[in-house]
């Protein structure tokens, strides 16, 4: 879990941070109220998951992200710290080999976090010692269990693979598995069981708060309404009074006015006024002395009605005046007004009644909100009262009454602190008669500080709760895997203790399981123990086998090397001499016949076709034995592609006019001039299965028909020169095992006949070596190898070799390859080698080593017609005097001499400082992969096979050479 990845984050990686870094910032968001600003948040869960699958920074960086909501949340930076030093420290732990996640997270709320807590909440924020132990212990808890619900996520498997993580990361110890799910069972269940009872219990006490605050508000209005009716009352009997005398002010008139200002505390002063607003009468408290109010200006309404006097504007620090009016009427006409004014001391005594066990508060206010009388001191007379200077939370609300919590602003201090500064308000109407407002506010101070008792005690427990479940479940988990952990230390590398004969106790446990389980690896250990003699024995057996197949097969290969030598040798000097006296006859004409070709032509003729025939079979026998051993190998080199053509032609035609039967020859599409390929087994693959057509067919005619396949890779060309053609032909076999080619043209090669055609049954019998179609007279033609390997070599070449064909009525092979297209300005085309008969360079020495006396005189009647001086000798001692004493420009030298062979001579003369760079071809009737490599491992820069190629041989002697040949001119044809 901890190591870094070092893969490069794919798609779905970017995707799933991403994802998780959005999850963390919606848990912070979207967070658990616990009481008083204190909230339980959940976004360091994807923190805690990014960090172990990502690694540290990228942890860091999601932290910053997610805890950004909580500067919006509680107005401060310092939860946002905490929460980055948490996962900068878990980071580190799991970067330093730390496996879990719970264990360390506990370890950093113990000796980091709470600390952190402490610090910046009681000393810097001074939330005070209540408010701050009940945050330290909320955050580690909430940190405890988000790290738990993290290690159960990151038992997701399937995370691990989106996130491109090693398979070392997704590993988990079965101890941590059961650590967590024991802490889960325990802690999970308590966390929420703690949050219930709180959330109830402050519920509950918010519950009795408000009905006790509703029902003081209510008693307190209740006072007031008595006594405006009690008010009232004395003032209808004046208003009765005054209109019984027409509102002449008598004496009596005076006197009730005068007892009732004396009897009611409630009026300040009362006034007996006319339709004109003149004040009749006056009774007055000794309080307000001789004032007298001006009602010019007022409207004054007809029914009984309580109204606010406004002050004039440059009045300062005065009270407003309440005004309780009554119409005076007789007989339904209007005479006249009786106007009291309250007494506003009287209303605020009235407010400071006792009518809650909890400190309070009172105000009155008018319908504008305008402060009437207050209980709070600190509240200006004529002042207009709102709560925009807070958040407001209703709680309950009627018609006539309103219960809300007011939660004031209080600049950067934290949430918790404005909770202890907020009120319980209920505001009221009194009556319909009395337009005022009564607010009654009880501080949430004491109520909060009840419940932050209960949760400090909540989280202590819970905290002990979740400590003792992870030392508990730490303790059982270790007990539960202590077994697992022995018997798994035993039975590592169990075989080998097998087989040095130690003494093995499986380890007993007082679980039932345990020691089933150990009851079977004991079992097991003995089966093992028992297999591992059987196996022991057997390898013995084949080790042996082996053995004997490996000298078997040495020998066979030693075989096959010195049948292909002695074989190989004679045929070159055959073929080559063939050659030569063809080319004498050619360029001599006087042995020309007058009907055409000479007979000592047609002989050397003869005698080619014969050796390449025997040649053929040879090739057959050891191609046979080596796709049998998979060591059948391809060597590409340069064809000129009309040329290979052309000989095939030419050998079909004579073939088809011996059996008096037609050949024809069609070509479909351009082809190329050139491609690189093995020249001699995409012959040998013709040659066979025209071979074949001709065999079987008596009559009609046998088809030859290539053509270039339509495909979007086919064309495709390749620029060179000469120089970089030989390169590529040095090259072949790492090419064409590497398979970097990518320009090809594809071909298809299709041969056609009349013949005696093949049964369906008998399509995968032919294939096989040495078998041919059951007929009497074909029975004794051929070895029956000749399908065999051209399929292997088909196959090898990367197509199928597919047939067709039906009783009687003829054959169709056919196959499909790809080759490069090779387009040069200068190269020595087959046919056009007898044509060379010289170099423009100066005269070059070469040295030609060979034991067998007719291949190196084969090479000396070749190369010294053309120029060249050639020294031979027959073993590599000789050859390295001569070497010595000549300084030679080229060595051909053969691999297998007596005295000293090529390969010792090549390595002799790489030690010295002339030879270092001097071109040496090694020539070898082997074709064997092997052979080669260790020509090429011993200093050789080319490799020969025999018999010789003229097309090859001048090839490379003008690559290494830099010549340039002379050809014949058509003059002197």
């Amino acid at each position: 879990m901890p190591s870094r990845s070092t893969t490069s984050p794919s798609s779905v990686s970017i995707l799933l941070l991403i994802i998780l870094t959005v999850a963390g910032y919606t848990g912070n968001y979207f967070s658990y109220p616990f009481g008083f600003g204190v909230d339980f948040l959940f976004g360091s869960i994807a923190v805690l998951v990014i960090i172990s699958l990502y690694g540290i920074w990228w942890g860091a960086i999601a932290s910053l992200i997610a805890s950004s909501y909580t500067i919006i949340l509680w107005q401060h930076p310092y939860a946002l710290i905490i929460f980055v030093c948490e996962a900068l420290f878990l980071g580190i732990r799991l970067r330093r080999g730390k496996q879990n996640l719970l264990m360390e997270d506990m370890l950093f709320w113990v000796a980091v976090g709470t600390p952190l807590v402490l610090l910046f909440y009681g000393y810097v924020l001074r939330v005070g010692v209540v408010t701050t132990s009940i945050i330290a212990l909320k955050q580690a808890v909430n940190g405890i269990f988000n790290a738990l619900i993290a290690s159960l996520i990151l038992n997701c498997k399937p995370l691990y693979r989106w996130t491109n993580s090693s398979p070392q990361k997704a590993t988990v110890f079965f101890e941590q598995i059961l650590l967590n799910l024991l802490v889960a069972f325990v802690l999970i269940p308590a966390l929420i069981l703690m949050v219930v009872n709180n959330q109830s219990a402050m519920q509950h006490e918010q519950a009795q708060l408000i009905a006790n605050l509703d029902a003081s508000a209510q008693n307190l209005a209740m006072d007031l309404r008595r006594w405006h009716q009690s008010g009232l009352t004395a003032l209808r009997f004046l208003a009765e009074t005054s209109s019984q005398s027409r509102i002449v002010v008598t004496g009596q008139t005076r006197h009730s006015l005068d007892l009732a200002v004396e009897s009611l505390p409630l009026f300040k002063s009362v006034y007996i006024i006319n339709a004109n607003f003149d004040a009749l009468a006056q009774a007055a408290t000794s309080e307000s002395g001789n004032e007298r109010l001006d009602f010019s200006e007022l409207e004054l309404p007809r029914m009984p009605q309580i109204f606010i006097l406004p002050e004039p504007a440059e009045a300062e620090n005065t009270q407003p005046k309440i005004l309780q009016t009554l119409p005076i009427i007789l007989n339904d006409r209007w005479l006249g007004n009786i106007i009291a004014e309250l007494n506003i001391d009287f209303i605020r005594r009235l407010l400071t009644t006792e009518t809650h066990s909890l400190p309070s508060r009172s105000t009155l206010l008018d319908k504008s909100g305008l402060l009437i009388a207050s209980t709070d001191g600190e509240l200006d007379p004529q002042q207009t009262t709102n709560r925009s200077r807070g958040e407001v939370a209703d709680l309950k609300s009627t018609y006539s009454k309103r219960i809300y919590h007011w939660l004031p602003f209080l600049g950067e201090k934290a949430l918790i602190a404005r909770w202890r500064e907020s009120f319980y308000t209920a505001e009221l109407s009194i009556d319909e008669q009395i337009p005022l407002v009564l607010r009654m506010e009880i501080p949430a101070a004491p109520f909060v500080d009840y419940l932050q008792i209960l949760y400090i005690k909540s989280l202590v427990v819970l905290l002990a709760i979740a400590f003792a479940s992870i030392s508990i479940a730490k303790y059982i988990s270790r007990l539960l895997v202590k077994p697992i952990l022995k018997l798994t230390v035993l039975t590592n590398n169990l075989p080998n203790k097998i087989l040095r004969h130690e003494t093995i106790t499986i380890p007993r446990s007082s679980i039932v399981e345990m020691n089933a389980l150990a009851d079977n690896f004991e079992a097991m250990s003995e089966t093992v123990e028992e297999s591992i003699r059987q196996i022991e024995q057997t390898n013995w057996k084949l080790k042996q086998a082996k053995e004997k197949s490996e000298v078997a097969n040495k020998a066979k290969d030693r075989f096959l090397a010195n049948i292909s030598q002695e074989l190989k040798t004679p045929l070159d000097s055959i073929i080559g001499y063939s050659k030569l006296i063809q080319k004498e006859l050619t360029l001599n004409r006087s042995f020309a016949s007058s009907k055409g070709k000479s007979k000592p032509l047609e002989w050397t003729e003869n005698v080619q076709r014969d050796s390449k025939y025997l040649l053929t079979l040879i090739d057959e026998i050891l191609d046979l034995a080596k796709s049998k051993a998979h060591k059948t190998q391809l060597y590409p080199s340069l064809v000129h592609f009309p040329s290979f053509l052309e000989d095939l032609v030419l050998l079909s035609s004579r073939k088809a006019a011996e059996k008096n039967i037609s050949f024809k020859f069609e070509t479909v599409g351009k082809l190329p001039t050139n491609i690189y390929a093995d020249e001699a087994r995409l012959r040998q693959i013709i040659l066979n299965l025209l071979n074949n057509a001709f065999k079987f067919t008596q009559q009609g005619q046998v088809t030859l028909q290539i053509g270039a396949l339509d495909d979007n890779n086919s064309s495709i060309r390749i620029e060179g020169n000469s120089q970089e053609l030989d390169d590529l032909e040095t090259r072949g076999v790492e090419m064409s095992s590497s398979g970097n080619l990518p320009f090809q043209v594809s071909l298809r090669f299709k041969i056609a006949d009349t013949g005696i055609g093949i049964a369906r049954q008998d399509w995968s019998r032919i294939f096989q070596p040495f078998e041919q179609i059951d007929k009497l007279k074909f029975q004794a033609v051929g070895t029956g190898l000749g399908l065999s390997i051209s399929k292997e070599l088909v196959k090898l070449m990367g197509g199928r070799l597919r047939v067709k064909s039906e009783p009687d009525r003829g054959s169709i092979f056919w196959f499909d390859l790809m080759f490069p297209e090779i387009t040069i300005s200068s190269a020595i085309e087959a046919r056009s080698v007898r044509e060379i008969i010289g170099h423009k360079s100066e005269c070059k020495t070469l040295l030609v080593v060979d034991d067998v006396k007719t291949s190196r005189m084969l090479l000396l009647d070749i190369l010294e017609p053309l120029g060249f001086k050639v020294l031979t000798a027959k073993n590599g001692q000789e050859a390295l005097q001569l070497a010595l004493n000549h300084k030679p420009s080229l060595i051909l030298t053969d691999l297998f001499m007596p005295v000293k062979t090529g390969f010792t001579l090549v390595a002799e003369l790489r030690q010295l400082e002339h030879f270092a760079k001097t071109p040496i071809i090694a020539v070898s009737a082997s074709s064997f992969e092997e052979i080669e490599k260790q020509s090429r491992a011993s200093g050789c820069d080319a490799f020969l096979t025999k018999p010789i190629s003229d097309r090859k041989l001048l090839n490379l002697l003008g690559k290494y050479l830099n010549l340039e040949w002379i050809y014949k001119s058509t003059r002197e044809v």
